[in-house]
């Protein structure tokens, strides 16, 4: 990818107003998890799990959304592990009050607590991810092609 193209890119995803990915994840999950049918289909079954295996993916992706929609606040400055585990955190919870949700409407979805045990591990496993791998690399970037460059043109 020409450096051209990877300003765009960057541009276009720090443009984006920051907590609006956040919004837009917890309303899907939110549908998802308490629409009766949300994709008008009968019961498929692909294989013994895939409900939890969607789970850990669903959570996955929002403490992922998460975290870094809270980096955006952050940027450039490091934010700490208790508080990118405190955002993953909230994926948790919300995947909690999901699962009281669907105990308490009579809406044809079932209660499952095994459902939130995968909600917990996708949310956890979003944390390290991102952690260990992608906010490292993303510091990296951030640091090396804005600032360096930026403080060694400036003198």
């Amino acid at each position: 990818m020409s450096s051209h193209h990877k300003h765009i890119l960057e541009k276009s995803v720090l443009s984006i107003p920051k907590g609006l990915m956040s919004l837009v994840v917890t309303a899907i999950i939110v549908y998802l998890s308490l629409d009766s049918n949300p994709f008008n289909l009968h019961r498929v079954h692909l294989f013994p799990g895939s409900d939890k295996v969607a789970h850990v993916l669903m959570y996955f992706v929002c403490a992922v959304v998460y975290i870094l929609d809270f980096a955006k606040f952050r940027f450039p400055h490091k934010t700490r592990f208790n508080q990118e585990l405190a955002v993953a955190s909230c994926a948790i919870i919300l995947g909690g009050a999901m699962e009281v949700a669907q105990l308490l409407m009579d809406n044809g979805r079932g209660y499952d607590p095994l459902d939130w045990v995968a909600d917990v591990v996708g949310a956890l496993a979003g944390f390290v991810v991102l952690r260990i791998w992608f906010m490292h690399k993303l510091r990296d970037y951030y640091y090396n092609h804005k600032y360096h460059r930026h403080h060694h043109h400036s003198k």
